[in-house]
């Protein structure tokens, strides 16, 4: 077997996927944006799901608001800098969240401490979340509402599995949202 496979045939994790994406589906409905990061090639998985909520996956079918938190060098190096590398998200959210937006962390480790910190501080203040990982999350760190595991130790298997799951959320989104 392999590592989709493998996903797909555990029940709990497609009824979790299926769950993430009627909530963001609401979250964007009723006006809230998503928010999303990591670090290194989770990062351009944050970056490459922003993009196809703006831009599109498929079709035209409007572009909705979403950010990727990672996406700017400047902020990422003031904020390293001037506070903690621990804190370069949760510091982003503090100017950025509100109640009704939707918070999505990668991280295939499910180790690193900005992507925890910055789910923690979402939950605090009542966002709903979403941490994709892989069987190498210590189960202490599975904050998220929604926590979408691959089920490999592999890093290039979790991001390939984490690709196919932001194009199918993404069509998702653009098939049952119609403006």
């Amino acid at each position: 077997m392999n590592c989709t496979q493998d996903w797909l045939l555990d029940v709990g994790q497609t009824k979790t996927f299926e769950e993430f994406q009627e909530a963001l589906k609401k979250c964007l409905e009723g006006g809230g944006k998503i928010l999303a990061f990591g670090n290194g090639g989770s990062a351009t998985e944050a970056s490459h799901f922003v993009g196809e909520i703006v831009g599109k996956c498929k079709d035209d079918n409007g572009a909705w608001p979403a950010i990727s938190l990672n996406d700017s060098p400047a902020l990422l190096t003031c904020i390293s800098n001037d506070w903690d590398f621990d804190y370069v998200f949760q510091r982003q959210l503090e100017a950025l969240l509100a109640p009704i937006d939707f918070v999505i962390g990668f991280t295939t480790s499910g180790s690193s401490k900005n992507v925890i910190n910055a789910l923690n501080y979402s939950n605090q203040r009542g966002a709903t979340t979403s941490l994709w990982t892989s069987k190498k999350c210590p189960p202490i760190n599975l904050v998220g509402q929604y926590n979408i595991i691959a089920p490999t130790l592999e890093t290039t298997l979790t991001q390939e599995l984490h690709l196919l799951l932001i194009h199918v959320a993404s069509l998702y989104l653009e098939d049952n949202i119609k403006r």
